[in-house]
């Protein structure tokens, strides 16, 4: 038995990649591939989730129905497992695990992409959960590399933490160093079919996508008025209603205009920042 964990990243087109792999689940058993489907959105994210606070029975139960199906391999797809590239602990978990499952082979599979680009989508896409300001995000980007956001969702179901990776250089090589199995990264830009198609690819199942998502399967960045909406939304989430016709709350919502507006430039900054981080990386874990 072989498992191959998808960790996203985030922002390279995984939830179009999970409703693949989620709406041609029969095909995929064809194949001896395991996809287990979920009934509402596509990625394992609840597995996920479950996993990183450190309980490993979501991911048992996916290898012993593989078993069960006379499948070769399983497939575990969440960008959520991102964050696993800083937490060495999980990672180790994850593969006592998948060996006491009885897998021989763990595959990890990752899919990068510029980090200006991503610094830009992830502020668009945060807005939807957190308050994430743009000057404040590219700050963090910039000191360290990375982006650590500690229960988003304060104690609410979901993620018990988000970690971003723009210096793929340094804590992708830290991240393979901590395991013995491969890891493999896929190129964003390597997108026809569809970002990180060569994961399929390897296991012969790419002719085993047949059904195409519609174009609302991707999980496409907002325009820049409808991220000025969310994440005023998000700041005054957390303002007394009685402050909400304020002077300061116009200051701050005049503020978010203005952040999300120089979100380019800092973008461009971030992208020549990490771009040789980037290249390196890929050329160091890609497999043709």
């Amino acid at each position: 038995m072989r498992l191959y964990v998808h960790m996203g990243l985030h922002k390279t087109a995984s939830t179009y990649l999970q409703h693949l792999m989620n709406d041609n689940h029969e095909a995929l058993l064809e194949r001896g591939v395991y996809y287990q489907k979920q009934a509402g959105y596509p990625a394992h994210h609840e597995a996920a989730w479950t996993m990183l606070r450190g309980d490993m029975a979501p991911l048992t139960s996916m290898l012993e129905t593989a078993r069960q199906l006379g499948c070769h391999t399983t497939i575990l797809s969440s960008e959520d497992l991102e964050g696993i590239i800083f937490d060495p602990g999980t990672v180790t978990a994850i593969e006592d695990a998948a060996r006491a499952a009885g897998v021989e082979q763990i595959e990890w599979h990752m899919c990068l992409r510029d980090a200006g680009e991503y610094y830009s989508s992830l502020h668009a896409q945060l807005q939807y959960h957190v308050f994430s300001g743009a000057l404040e995000l590219f700050y963090a980007v910039m000191r360290d590399g990375m982006v650590l956001i500690p229960d988003p969702l304060r104690g609410g179901p979901g993620t018990p933490y988000w970690g971003f990776c723009f210096d793929h250089a340094r804590y992708i090589s830290e991240f393979a160093e901590r395991t013995t199995h491969p890891l493999i990264v896929h190129d964003y830009t390597d997108g026809d079919p569809f970002p990180a198609w060569r994961m399929l690819d390897r296991l012969d199942a790419l002719g085993a996508i047949r059904d195409l998502p519609p174009a609302s399967a991707r999980n496409a960045r907002l325009d820049a008025g409808a991220v000025v909406q969310g994440h005023r939304e998000r700041l005054e989430d957390v303002i007394p209603q009685e402050l909400l016709k304020s002077k300061t709350s116009a200051m701050l919502r005049d503020r978010i205009k203005k952040d999300v507006a120089i979100v380019p430039d800092l973008a461009a900054i971030v992208s020549a920042r990490f771009a040789a981080s980037t290249a390196e990386t890929l050329a160091k874990f890609s497999r043709p």
